[in-house]
């Protein structure tokens, strides 16, 4: 998902997560010549990560941003089954209803939420 469209995810995970909780975003997405990609490799990037990764007392979240009509690419589904078999929460969120959702499911009090 661009970083335009994830602005809107991460300005609500920034007023509703509670006091202590952490998140970044992953930047792995985006078109780059083949130097680049190297460059991003050697330091451990790992392709099919999701975006989102939100930490709070003990609980990891990851959050994978999808458009309406996006799928998950062959690395991301792998990824996402590893980090499920190991214990993680994974979701694939399309909205921030989605966002809000998941992190309720994954007992992460939010002082906002949004209906579906």
């Amino acid at each position: 998902m661009p970083i335009d469209s994830a602005k809107a995810f991460v300005d609500y995970l920034s007023l509703a997560l509670p006091k202590g909780a952490v998140f970044c975003h992953v930047m792995n997405e985006g078109k780059r010549g083949w130097k680049a990609q190297r460059d991003l490799k050697n330091p451990g990037v790992l392709a099919g990560i999701p975006d989102l990764l939100i930490f709070w007392r003990g609980i990891t979240t990851f959050i994978e941003l999808k458009t309406p009509k996006g799928v998950l690419s062959t690395n991301q589904k792998s990824v996402h089954q590893c980090l499920s078999a190991t214990g993680f929460a994974v979701y694939v969120c399309k909205s921030l209803a989605d966002v809000s959702s998941a992190l309720t499911r994954s007992s992460v009090p939010l002082s906002a939420t949004i209906a579906a």
